[in-house]
């Protein structure tokens, strides 16, 4: 199932046009199942729709002042990007030929890879504002079921560096909003947006601190209030436009991140020096 979705990611991906793009008439979908179309389409109408990813998605916490070398060294993207404008200011810009400005860049998507440039685990790297514990902190969103094999790779590659690596899930909720709207929350709670760095049609990833309203109130607003459906929006629209996500759709181990369009996703940095698993990736960028 994954090699296929990767296939047939390519062939999304190259087919996916935004509307106005060319001279054309916007996303192509012919050709998808009902669903995914409608799911594609309604990305870009008017009609918000907000879908709470808590059951798929768990939230790590990492607090350090080496938060961010240590990430640098691990994952496929630039992390240093990610570094507030302060510290950009004290000698630590972010590195990359003509990185992106840190206050636009609060949202990056990277991959774990192994030592042979195989998949381990993707994720989304966010730094978020607010103040106490989050001032020197960086939230990093990843598939639910990669919680603990992630945490275990982390642990083991900490050493000496002043990290500390923390389960947060239960504090924080991940959402998926198609427009910059953060979903219902609790009253005591406090939203964090931020735009998906893969497609623009992704819409924003919230993490709602503090606890979501309950899912069904979540999806039945999405949907102006019409009875909750197991049809996930999110989901379609992934599939419609070739993203794919977690370590079902790319099999832990064995998949080749440009197999699968990653970097075409923005997952992927070669510019910013070593990481593990980089030898693969460069080699099969660079003479391609």
């Amino acid at each position: 199932t994954g090699a296929l979705l990767g296939q047939w990611g390519k062939h999304c991906l190259g087919r996916t046009r935004l509307a106005g793009e060319g001279g054309g008439s916007g996303i192509h979908v012919s050709g998808l199942g009902r669903g995914v179309r409608a799911a594609a389409l309604s990305s870009l109408s008017g009609s918000p729709v907000l879908e709470s990813l808590a059951h798929q998605r768990s939230v790590l916490l990492l607090r350090g002042p080496d938060r961010f070398s240590f990430l640098q060294g691990l994952v496929t993207n630039d992390v240093d990007q990610l570094r507030s404008p302060a510290a950009a200011g004290d000698g630590q810009a972010p590195s990359g030929e003509g990185g992106s400005s840190p206050s636009t860049n609060e949202c990056m998507y990277a991959l774990l890879l192994n030592p042979k440039g195989r998949f381990l685990h993707d994720m989304f790297v966010y730094r978020a504002e607010g103040g106490g514990d989050l001032e020197d902190s960086l939230l990093v969103d990843v598939h639910k079921a990669s919680l603990q094999p992630l945490m275990k790779v982390l642990n083991r590659y900490k050493l000496r560096s002043k990290v500390e690596c923390k389960d947060v899930s239960t504090r924080f909720s991940v959402a998926y909003s198609s427009h910059d709207q953060p979903p219902p929350a609790s009253a005591d709670s406090r939203t964090h947006v931020f735009r998906d760095p893969r497609h623009p049609l992704l819409g924003f990833r919230c993490l709602v601190e503090g606890g979501l309203a309950g899912d069904a109130e979540v999806e039945a607003s999405s949907r102006g209030g019409a009875p909750s459906s197991s049809y996930s929006h999110y989901t379609g629209l992934r599939y419609a436009l070739g993203v794919p996500e977690g370590d079902v759709e790319m099999p832990s181990g064995k998949a080749i991140p440009l197999e699968y369009n990653i970097d075409a996703l923005g997952g992927i940095s070669y510019t910013k020096g070593c990481y593990m698993g980089q030898e693969l990736t460069a080699r099969t960028h660079f003479r391609a």
